[in-house]
């Protein structure tokens, strides 16, 4: 099983970039009123693109042997991702506001940056120490 971690966390991260990088690009168009991102194969790629991610995570998790609930770093960013999601249906699909729509998708891009954050460094108080 372990010769596969390194094809398994490849993939991993890579859907976490492309996470991030979608993420992104439907905000701005959304603010910038492109439809785009409303058409159903738009909302199609981040679904499969989720889904890989979320798979992968699993797998590695397993791998390791470190889980939710149980490792301080992964309950933090299983936690956080949950923030993440809601903030983006919020930004995305319940907020009617133009600038509270605004506000919720920086949130979940801040959220997102958390999230790599305690990913690579294996802490969820990563931030306190890379600002103090």
């Amino acid at each position: 099983m372990s010769e596969i971690f390194p094809l398994v966390k490849i993939i991993h991260v890579s859907t976490v970039a492309f996470t991030g990088f979608y993420f992104f690009i439907r905000g701005l168009s959304q603010f910038r009123h492109g439809q785009w991102f409303k058409k159903r194969w738009a909302r199609r790629i981040s679904q499969y693109n989720d889904t890989i991610l979320l798979a992968s995570g699993i797998s590695m998790a397993v791998m390791i042997q470190q889980y939710p609930f149980v490792n301080g770093w992964l309950t933090a960013k299983f936690l956080m991702l949950i923030v993440y999601i809601i903030l983006g249906m919020l930004a995305f699909h319940w907020l009617r506001r133009q600038n509270s729509k605004m506000l919720a998708w920086f949130s979940a891009l801040l959220i997102y940056a958390y999230i790599v954050g305690v990913a690579m460094n294996k802490n969820p108080a990563w931030i306190q120490a890379a600002l103090f």
